[in-house]
C-alpha cells in the first residue's frame, strides 16, 4: 500500500478519485484496495482466481475501461 499512498500524496487526490488498472492480483489491486483505491484488474487471459482477492472490476481490455469508469462515476454523482 505504501507506493499508493506515495502516489496519491504526489497527485494530490483522494482513493475515491482514484483507479488502479493492473494485470497483478496480489501487487496491483490487493495494494490498490488496501488504500481505498478501486482495482480493476486487466485479466486478457481470462484467468479464473480463487485466491479471495476479489478485485472491484475486471476487464479483459483497455477499451473497456471506459464502461467501467463510467459505471463507477455514476455511483459517485
Amino acid at each position: 500500500p505504501r507506493i499508493f499512498e506515495l502516489a496519491l500524496n504526489k497527485l494530490a487526490t483522494h482513493p475515491m478519485e482514484t483507479v488502479m488498472v493492473g494485470d497483478s492480483l496480489e501487487r496491483d489491486i490487493t495494494g490498490a484496495q488496501q488504500t481505498g483505491i478501486m482495482g480493476v484488474w486487466i485479466n486478457r487471459l481470462g484467468i479464473n482466481w480463487s485466491d479471495g482477492i476479489m478485485p472491484n472490476a475486471q476487464i479483459k481490455s483497455l477499451g473497456e475501461l471506459r464502461d467501467i469508469l463510467s459505471e463507477a462515476s455514476s455511483h459517485f454523482v
